[in-house]
């Protein structure tokens, strides 16, 4: 990843989390009860969260790494 990056001085990282709603989706085993600020309430989805290093000279971004959220669900 290294090689491909044109790195700058004025770049910078965003990370960002995000939740895929899901909420007509009852089979997959990863959705969880989760808050999402575009519906401003609770919602079933998957949560990711995504770093993102972009160069604004170039305009090009880079997708570091991301992971999506499992929560353990306790008795």
């Amino acid at each position: 990843m290294k090689d491909l990056i044109i790195a700058d001085e004025d770049a910078y990282i965003i990370f960002d989390d995000t939740v895929l709603d899901k909420r007509f989706f009852e089979e997959i085993e990863i959705v969880r009860r989760q808050y999402s600020g575009n519906e401003h309430g609770v919602v079933r989805g998957i949560g990711i969260v995504s770093c993102i290093y972009v160069n604004p000279k170039n305009l090009n971004f880079w997708v570091i790494d991301y992971r999506i959220l499992i929560q353990i669900m306790m008795d």
